[in-house]
């Protein structure tokens, strides 16, 4: 570690592949100059351990404008005037300038070092790091310049930093920036740019059949005055906002007009939208797939990379099984899954094929390293998981018992809160005042939540217990405790009582809620309820990436609003108060739909997005905006597009693409790497781990959405294909069966394994039953022999 940094040979070599992979598995790209270093390999480690912290820091930095000052009245004081006449967020102006800015200017110096600390470990910049560090610097240059002059970098109408928050945030979350990468190019794509023409000339002409259709009468009066007032009633049409209001008055003249809005309502919406939801479906999938082997193309690279510094340690054309040990080592240091090093031995034999002569060294080769590299981030898919702690079966009948225990009393005190849900309607009473019993039943429950938690801890392990199932239980059990202990058990009077202040009626409806909604433990033990969750929690990831999408399209436009439209809505508006946007709900008004400040926005914008009555919404700010009215209307029409042209159709796109894949993987066969390590190890007649052989032999993909099944299901699966004599591992299934304990398979455990199919190490019976294998070794070298020798017979006639 000397003053120039050289490279250090041995474990600074090893150390920079196993970092290499880890960047490789993290989809980042790298070159030959990326960790070349110590510094280099340095800033690696603290840009990795600092990734959490700038993650909460971006979080925050995004909140501050929901608390903060709005723009349009930093210049003077008291230029926001009173809440009354110009509406606002409760939470608007809860943060002073004082505090906000420099707070901004800590978390953009954050951003700022990150990314050079990034590009400097890596040696390359990329066009996402120069966008990043070139927003961060203009906003970070913004603030320190209003901290004088109260509104940053000229022009004094403008406000730079609130614009450029949303950027910031697209520079440092790379969900939005695939998303936006992918979906641009489908949207510029050829296809989907003439059906929007198309839709658009149809627009034009319709609007134009309804000028000389209903010009100079009644209907033309309201709607078809002029081209401009005749295209927004038909993109109102569009929207189905307006419908049927929009024709009623020719219509109670002639029926036959129905068939003028009939026939645009059917082409527009019905033909020519979908036409285009199909044309950008499949030019976005296209950009998708493309998005996905450049990914996979930098990755090869980064991983052909390590193996280069990995053979070169050894000074040979590979690595040998001490270098591929010490890099398996020096990879699983740290991570939270456990790691079973003694497999490692048997997974290298597996990936050598062609064994050398006598007193040469067995070297992997740079083909068997690209197999199994990308396969490292899951060690579970490799079979070096190590097994959970085999839990004893008493303690797995004691643990299935209280299962039900917990099920039960939810069940008992949601009867009982029907009962009190009535008398809260009749009477207004609130929840601390229920009879003893009832308080008695809920606060037991509470008890068995917990009780159960804990021992599942105890029983099962931490690593088992983090999953889908484990966290909801730990939610429910800790904030209905607390709940029951401050409002029934200590009740008015107590010290704890103090706590509540005046919102005890509050609290005691949010307890009520959160016993409803214990509803979702009964609904889990459902087979078909649960199946239905677990597939939306397995289509999570495509959802967040839609959710960051829309999360930066609505930041900018509330900030972009809030500056345009800051202030414009007031009730002492004399235009507003003529229109709809005054005068709707009963009298009550659109007032509290404006942009006064940020959070405000946000709902507006939610309101435009929902499309039910926009167009009431989009007059108030076009009548209200200081210039050409088309502006407010621009304003809400582009919106529309981004989020239901290209946002919502791009999210359902993504979200039917995955849930046919989702079902294609649960209902095929598809090989997994442990078996295709196993295919490749059969070449040559050696042995396989137990594992593998079960899994190739019954065809079973432990997936974390297939249901789980008993002993007799499992010996029920069908075989392999590749396998020939399934009658015999069936035999042996069956027998297998029959030597295990009756406990074993009790319907408590057969409960409780129904809830592993959200997480892979949950319970999972047939990991239970691989574990029970190691106890009937004859029988398992039988399988072994039996499942090795067809493979090879298979594999022989086919070549």
């Amino acid at each position: 570690e000397g003053a120039e940094c050289l490279p250090l040979e041995g474990d600074f070599q090893l150390t920079r592949a196993v970092w290499l992979t880890h960047c490789a598995h993290r989809d980042v790209a790298t070159n030959h100059a990326s960790l070349a270093t110590v510094w280099q390999l340095r800033a690696c480690r603290v840009n990795h351990m600092c990734g959490p912290v700038i993650d909460i820091l971006l979080a925050l930095y995004m909140a501050v404008y929901l608390f903060e000052v709005p723009a349009w009245c930093w210049l003077e004081g008291d230029a926001c005037g009173d809440e009354r006449t110009v509406p606002r967020s409760p939470f608007s102006s809860m943060l002073p300038l004082k505090f906000s800015r420099p707070f901004q200017m800590f978390c953009l110096l954050c951003f700022i070092g990150q990314t050079l600390s990034e590009h400097y470990a890596l040696g390359l910049w990329g066009n996402r790091r120069l966008f990043s560090v070139a927003v961060d610097l203009f906003a970070l240059v913004d603030i320190l310049v209003s901290m004088f002059n109260q509104y940053g970098l000229p022009p004094k109408e403008i406000y730079w930093s609130p614009l450029l928050r949303p950027f910031v945030f697209l520079g440092h979350n790379k969900a939005v920036q695939r998303f936006i990468g992918d979906a641009l190019p489908a949207i510029a794509d050829r296809a989907v740019v003439d059906l929007v023409a198309m839709q658009c000339v149809f627009l034009v002409v319709w609007a134009w059949f309804g000028l000389l259709l209903f010009g100079r009468s009644d209907e033309g009066n309201a709607h078809f005055g002029d081209f401009s007032s005749a295209l927004l009633s038909l993109f109102t049409l569009f929207t189905t906002a307006n419908f049927p209001d929009v024709m009623m008055i020719a219509y109670n003249q002639s029926r036959w007009v129905f068939a003028y809005f009939c026939i645009y309502l059917v082409m527009s919406l019905y033909v020519l939208f979908n036409v285009l939801l199909a044309a950008l479906f499949s030019t976005y999938k296209e950009c998708v797939k493309e998005t996905h082997d450049q990914m996979q193309a930098h990755s090869k690279e980064t991983l052909r990379i390590a193996f280069e510094i990995l053979a070169k340690r050894d000074a040979g054309d590979g690595l040998t099984q001490q270098t591929w040990q010490d890099f398996c080592e020096e990879f699983c240091q740290g991570r939270q899954d456990n790691w079973e090093l003694s497999g490692t031995v048997q997974l290298f034999d597996a990936l050598i094929i062609d064994h050398p002569q006598d007193n040469e060294p067995t070297l992997l080769g740079e083909e068997g390293w690209l197999f199994v590299a990308p396969e490292l981030a899951n060690p579970d898919a490799l079979g070096l998981q190590a097994p959970a702690p085999e839990a004893a079966d008493e303690a797995l009948r004691m643990l299935g018992a209280l299962h039900w225990a917990v099920d039960l009393g939810v069940t008992a005190s949601l009867i009982a809160t029907v009962a009190q849900t009535q008398n809260f309607l009749d009477t207004d009473r609130p929840v601390f005042e229920s009879p003893w019993q009832l308080q008695a039943l809920h606060f037991t429950v509470c008890v068995l939540y917990l009780s159960e938690v804990f021992l599942r801890v105890v029983v099962l392990g931490r690593r088992q217990c983090q999953c889908y199932r484990w966290t909801v239980d730990v939610m429910f059990g800790v904030i209905c405790s607390w709940l029951e202990l401050v409002l029934c058990l200590a009740g008015p009077g107590h010290t704890l009582w103090g706590l509540l202040g005046a919102y005890e009626h509050k609290l005691s409806r949010v307890l009520a809620l959160i016993r409803v909604a214990r509803i979702e433990r009964v609904l889990w033990r459902l087979s078909r309820p649960r199946a239905t969750l677990q597939t939306l929690l397995a289509l999570v990831g495509t959802f967040r990436t839609a959710a960051a999408a829309l999360f930066f399209i609505f930041y900018m436009y509330s900030t972009v609003g809030v500056q345009v439209f800051g202030g414009r809505i007031r009730t002492d508006s004399p235009s507003l108060s003529k229109v709809d946007f005054g005068k709707a709900v009963g009298g009550v008004g659109y007032w509290a739909n404006n942009f006064n400040d940020f959070a405000s926005g946000v709902v507006v914008l939610f309101e435009l997005m929902v499309v039910n009555n926009w167009f009431v919404i989009a007059e108030g700010l076009a009548l209200s905006v200081p210039g050409p009215s088309y502006i407010g209307w621009l304003f809400c029409i582009s919106f529309y597009f981004c989020i239901h042209i290209v946002i919502l159709n791009v999210m359902v796109t993504s979200v039917v693409e995955s849930y046919e894949r989702l079902r294609t993987s649960i209902h095929s066969t598809h090989t997994s790497a442990v078996q295709r390590l196993a295919l490749r190890a059969s070449q040559r007649q050696m042995a396989v781990p137990n594992e593998t052989l079960w899994r190739l032999g019954t065809g079973i993909e432990s997936t974390g959405l297939s249901e789980p099944t008993d002993g007799s299901a499992l010996a029920s699966s069908e075989p392999h294909s590749m396998l020939s004599r399934k009658d015999e591992s069936i035999g042996f299934l069956n027998e297998l069966q029959n030597t295990l304990p009756d406990s074993f398979l009790t319907e408590p455990v057969k409960s409780l394994s129904n809830e592993g199919g959200v997480s892979l190490s949950y319970l999972d019976e047939r990991v239970l039953l691989l574990d029970k294998m190691e106890q009937t070794k004859g029988r398992k070298k039988k399988l072994q022999r039996l499942l090795t020798r067809d493979l090879t017979h298979e594999l022989t006639e086919t070549a």
